[in-house]
């Protein structure tokens, strides 16, 4: 869009979408799990002066200079700018032109906004292929080679098919990373059948190692993991991570949910009992994690943390010396899923929730990475169908529309 601005100084217009839509003044430096924030305090006074345009725009005096309709000349009187449709495909092309030609130049907020994500996106790319590519490769071997041991270890026909299961899913994970991975034999069949399905991209199938719908057109790179084949294959497997859950209470019914639970308590084993070289897995995990969560948001689900917590709770300080046979008790597990159940609920759904159901029921549980809490994705699902009787799809706009903009 051009913004015909014909006011005589070069102006920086701070908008603010609303005045009664107030942020928290920071003011010193806050500490986080991934650093410390210090902020930078700037003190603007603002020097220009109050100004009316006339209605019939007389005042004005580079009018003569623009090809106006009647009805931009209208919301120019009444509004202070016109926005129109322009062939330039960045703003600071506009800028440049502006300048070149003696236009003075009405500066945006969104254009501020703009620099901000491409500096964003820069800073995220580089910290993903020069760390945390190399980071992810080295958590997915280790995880399928334990896993394989766990499935050898284990004998009851629950701990079985739960160790099964995770061993096909770090197989998937690995796969989608490093495609030279050697799959397990006894998982052969069903990773390729999962990584099939992930390559065709087509939308909603059964899951072939969870049995629950899932989105595989979600697995297309996008964004700038479309710059290199090593983005690409990481934004799959972290996808794959981020998006298979491991549910307490699902739809099926409770055989399911010890199941899934089955699963992820088996998988926080693998987790605290691994190494990569001399360090923790966890660490190598943590190391993913955080600075995503920075960058992106935090899990929207239960993560690896609070489900050490509850294996506390539930099997001792030393869960992580129980055997796989245990750990995957059916009694065990079922106080394991009503301890869950006092744990945060996600607050975003990101699969197929259907009529009457609860979002922070059916779909409560674990996730490797866990799917981050954004929060315009949280306002949009707030405006749609069910909370919006009958609206399928937001609007852009319904953002400024909840900070308060007319």
């Amino acid at each position: 869009m051009l913004l015909k601005s014909l006011s005589i100084t070069i102006v920086l217009f701070i908008l603010l979408i609303s005045p009664a839509f107030s942020f928290p003044q920071i003011t010193s430096s806050i500490e986080t799990e991934f650093g410390v924030y210090t902020p930078y305090l700037v003190n603007i006074v603002p020097n220009v002066q109050p100004y009316t345009i006339k209605g019939d725009l007389s005042n004005i005096t580079n009018l003569s200079l623009f090809q106006f309709t009647e009805n931009e000349k209208k919301l120019l009187a009444k509004n202070g700018f016109v926005a129109s449709p322009t062939k330039y495909k960045q703003v600071y092309d506009i800028y440049n032109y502006c300048q070149k030609a003696n236009i003075p130049i009405f500066v945006t907020t969104d254009s501020m906004l703009h620099v901000y994500h491409i500096l964003y996106g820069y800073t995220l790319r580089i910290l993903e292929t020069r760390k945390l590519c190399d980071d992810l490769e080295k958590l997915n071997a280790v995880m399928l080679k334990n896993a394989i041991s766990q499935y050898e270890m284990a004998t009851t026909p629950l701990a079985k098919t739960a160790a099964k299961k995770n061993l096909a899913y770090f197989a998937v994970a690995s796969v989608l990373y490093n495609p030279a991975t050697a799959i397990p034999s006894q998982v052969k069949d069903i990773v390729n059948a999962e990584l099939k399905l992930i390559d065709a991209h087509k939308g909603f199938d059964p899951s072939p190692i969870f049995g629950y719908e899932e989105d595989y057109s979600q697995y297309v790179p996008r964004g700038h993991y479309t710059r290199s084949d090593k983005l690409s294959r990481y934004f799959k497997s972290m996808m794959w991570y981020g998006r298979m859950m491991f549910r307490i209470t699902p739809r099926e019914g409770i055989e399911k949910g010890i199941e899934e639970t089955s699963q992820a308590i088996l998988i926080i084993s693998l987790v605290k009992n691994s190494k990569i070289g001399t360090e923790p897995a966890l660490d190598v995990w943590d190391r993913i994690y955080q600075p995503t969560a920075f960058f992106v948001g935090k899990s929207d689900d239960l993560n690896i943390y609070e489900y050490m917590e509850i294996m506390e709770k539930v099997y001792g300080v030393n869960y992580a010396s129980i055997s796989p046979d245990k750990l995957a008790d059916s009694a065990k597990v079922l106080d394991f899923i009503d301890e869950a159940k006092k744990y945060h609920s996600p607050m975003i759904s990101s699969t197929i929730v259907w009529e009457g159901e609860d979002i922070g029921t059916v779909t409560k549980g674990f996730r490797f990475m866990g799917q981050r809490f954004i929060p315009d994705s949280y306002m949009f699902q707030q405006l749609v169908h069910d909370k919006v009787y009958g609206r399928m799809f937001p609007k852009g706009l319904d953002i400024f529309a909840i900070m308060g903009s007319e």
